[in-house]
């Protein structure tokens, strides 16, 4: 018998979304052969229950997975329900404790009330105004000490500044002005320096900003996204960002109001201003005078040596013919001694200084 499909073959089939079951095709038997029919309903039958079972096991393992959804999320809303209610718990026993505080407090402040013997409003205010009067009495003092320190600092600088024109003893740094040398040696003129440091005047410039660290503490960075330091960056690189965030810095610390050049003397050793009493240790200490000052000297000294002398007066005629008779006085060699005094007095060495630099 030909075991092939015929077009009248019975098709039988179950789909489902998880796991298809394949069909089974049954073919038609010819009608003479009983026992071909009967293996073919066997086989049938098989089938059927083969299909059956698969669709069972489909069937139970999709409500497993869905009971199982089912449950996840049930207990996620049961959880959150929990939460939300001991949530709502708690701010119900804080409310109730601040307002048992609230009422304990009142009632505290009306028994105090009823033990005074002034009303409440009055004695409030007259112990606040004792207790501005005993701050004021306290501090004022020190404040007022704090301005005349001060204004006696100022005075100090401004004075050191001053001295220094004249005693090259005393340095000078110029805060919060820019470094004129270190910014043209990196190309940039001197019209944009200028621009530049009017730009620091302005409150609106900020190239830092205040970020707390790890341990809670307010650091001062350089903000390096900010556009202007980044437009000098990658004109003038790293050098001139340096130089204005220095300038600025230094601006905040001497004159954060004005936001000018303030010139203090500087002590280069400690990197420090120095003290009133550094500069008048400086002052009173002898000094050897400046290039300026020796040359002015020697430039004099030369001039009252290079100066005629003036002529001797006669008496009598004795010391005419004398002087006649005499003729001329032969020129001696005190020139060169004349011009190694100048030149002592010039490098201020001693009288009794040797040509090999001894004493």
């Amino acid at each position: 018998m030909d075991s092939a499909a015929a077009p009248e073959d019975v098709v039988v089939a179950a789909e489902t979304e998880e796991k298809p079951v394949k069909a089974v095709r049954i073919p038609t038997p010819e009608k003479d052969d009983a026992n071909e029919l009967l293996r073919l309903r066997a086989d049938c039958a098989r089938d059927v229950e083969r299909a059956c079972s698969s669709l069972r096991s489909t069937f139970e393992q999709r409500f497993a997975k869905e009971k199982a959804a089912h449950d996840r999320r049930w207990a996620e809303t049961e959880r959150k329900m929990r939460d939300d209610l001991e949530t709502a718990l708690q701010e119900a026993s804080r409310r109730a404790d601040d307002r048992y505080a609230s009422e304990a407090a009142r009632f505290e402040l009306r028994r105090r009330a009823s033990l005074q013997s002034t009303a409440p409003q009055e004695s409030d205010l007259e112990a606040t105004k004792a207790e501005l009067d005993l701050a004021y009495a306290t501090f004022e003092p020190t404040l007022e000490a704090q301005r005349e320190a001060q204004k006696q600092l100022v005075a100090a600088r401004k004075a050191a500044v001053e001295a220094s024109k004249t005693n090259e003893s005393i340095p000078i740094k110029v805060m919060g002005q820019l470094d004129v040398r270190r910014l043209t040696q990196r190309g940039m003129t001197m019209l944009q320096i200028s621009e530049l440091q009017e730009r620091l005047r302005c409150h609106e410039f900020q190239p830092t900003r205040v970020i707390v660290d790890q341990n809670g503490e307010a650091k001062d960075v350089v903000d390096r996204d900010d556009p202007e330091l980044v437009a000098l960056r990658v004109e003038f690189g790293d050098v001139a960002v340096d130089e204005v965030v220095r300038c600025f810095r230094e601006l905040d610390a001497w004159n954060p109001s004005g936001r000018y050049s303030v010139s203090v003397p500087w002590d280069p050793g400690s990197n420090e201003e120095m003290a009133p009493a550094q500069v008048i240790d400086r002052l009173a200490a002898p000094r050897r005078p400046s290039v300026q000052e020796r040359t002015a000297a020697f430039i004099s000294g030369r001039r009252a040596q290079q100066a005629p002398p003036p002529p001797a007066r006669l008496h009598n005629r004795t010391q005419s013919s004398r002087a006649a008779a005499g003729g001329a006085r032969q020129r001696s060699h005190s020139g060169l001694s004349e011009r190694a005094a100048g030149l002592r007095q010039f490098f201020g060495w001693p009288e009794s200084r040797g040509r090999t630099g001894s004493a």
